[in-house]
């Protein structure tokens, strides 16, 4: 059959899928932002379009539009980009496309009567969403905060998401949580699988070791608190799991904690911080030397193979997040039998199961986590068989050959004969 897949950093969350449809014989264009494609793709899709913007945003356009306006741009140079194909005759049997950047919204005018299958990642402005998450350690407009003014421009941007909605056929989200943040109608044509977690790759290590910026080596079994994270952001739960710290450091004097990410004002989720600085440089400048900074190791963005390593080192692995999208990290740490403390919160919720398969504490609860990660370091017996539970949750409700299996189901069944209508209502 033929494909068209559309996402802004083509392949995106579609990465696990190109190779099997490329191996069952599936003719695949692939469109993109030019810049952002992935490089060495060319020799696996039959044809790479990438487009370019040519434009910027009005200036001084009203935050409410910005968003709206960004996305109108993108949908209207992948238009331009693939348009030239379609006049030549091309016309796929199924576009799939990441509805988020908005890049698909005007397909639907070049390929008519074509199904759509739209990964639905997010949605804001949910009652229950992060736009409505109270986080008592933020600042105003660092954050999420819930007042009429972040509401009304949550409502603003999903305009682009709801125009989109009129040209899929079917919606496919990752966790439940995700999907229930959509509108009703939009849930009620909605598939909910998972991306997929390598479980053969992503897996134990006890003869692991790490040797540190500063040439420290660290091996499986000494007291390392681990957190990805990123860009550092209260989205993720950086500044209460550092706060959290405080006490876990001064009780136990062993503890090593690696942090990966990059510590820049431009955050992945939530508000940019408008003072210049990242929020790890700010959270030092405010705990200052509350915390022994010097067994705290910040390394950045690392390779795929060493962000395995450190969750294989783990001790303990804290994943704190808003009510927002499910990190694959969280997933990864689990297959990698990581000892999981993750917040209380819905995303987090619909995998962790208290004391099975993991470990819960409200999101506010500086002393609890603090006091649940003592405990763990002195008592790592304890939480074996958490660990072990943690894996079989992955591999039994995750694992990626399955996952893509699920998915292959679905492209197959909206692209079967007579299946469907240009949309299903």
């Amino acid at each position: 059959m033929k494909l068209l897949i559309v996402h802004r950093a083509f392949p995106g969350q579609f990465q696990h899928l190109i190779k099997p449809l490329k191996k069952r014989g599936d003719h695949i264009v692939a469109l993109g932002e030019q810049r952002l494609i992935k490089a060495g793709l060319s020799s696996v899709v039959d044809q790479l379009i990438g487009y370019t913007l040519t434009r910027g945003n009005t200036p001084q356009i009203p935050d409410g539009l910005l968003d709206l306006e960004s996305k109108m741009i993108r949908a209207e140079a992948a238009a331009n980009a693939i348009e030239p194909l379609v006049k030549k005759g091309y016309k796929p049997d199924l576009i799939i496309s990441h509805s988020g950047w908005g890049e698909s919204m005007f397909l639907s005018h070049l390929l008519p009567r074509v199904p759509q299958l739209h990964l639905l990642e997010y949605f804001y402005g949910a009652d229950d969403g992060d736009m409505v998450f109270e986080d008592p350690f933020v600042e105003d407009g660092f954050s999420a905060t819930p007042n009429w003014k972040t509401l009304a421009l949550a409502q603003v941007k999903s305009l682009s998401l709801l125009a989109s909605f009129e040209s899929m056929s079917w919606g496919l989200s990752p966790t439940k949580f995700q999907c229930s943040q959509f509108p009703k109608r939009i849930q009620q044509r909605c598939s909910v699988i998972h991306d997929g977690i390598n479980t053969k790759v992503v897996n134990s290590n006890s003869r692991v070791e790490l040797t540190l910026p500063n040439g420290m080596t660290l091996k499986y079994g000494d007291p390392v608190i681990t957190l990805v994270n990123r860009t550092f952001e209260p989205y993720r739960g950086i500044h209460v799991f550092l706060r959290a710290l405080i006490d876990v450091q001064r009780l136990n004097p062993n503890v090593q904690t690696i942090l990966v990410g990059q510590d820049t004002p431009q955050v992945s989720y939530g508000a940019w911080r408008k003072d210049g600085k990242g929020w790890l440089s700010s959270l030092k400048d405010e705990l200052g030397d509350r915390l022994d900074w010097k067994r705290i190791h910040v390394l950045g963005t690392v390779s795929y193979f060493k962000l395995i390593q450190v969750m294989q080192l783990s001790s303990a692995h804290v994943y704190f997040t808003y009510p927002f999208v499910l990190s694959w990290s969280m997933l990864e740490a689990m297959s990698c039998e990581c000892l999981l403390v993750g917040s209380r919160t819905e995303p987090v919720q619909e995998v962790i199961r208290h004391g099975d398969n993991g470990l819960l504490v409200d999101f506010r609860d500086v002393e609890g986590l603090s006091k649940k990660l003592l405990d763990i370091l002195e008592n790592p017996s304890k939480y074996i068989h958490i660990r072990k539970s943690a894996r079989k949750t992955v591999e039994k409700n995750y694992e990626l050959q399955a996952c893509i299996r699920d998915r292959l189901k679905l492209i197959d069944k909206l692209t079967a004969s007579n299946s469907l209508k240009h949309r299903i209502d």
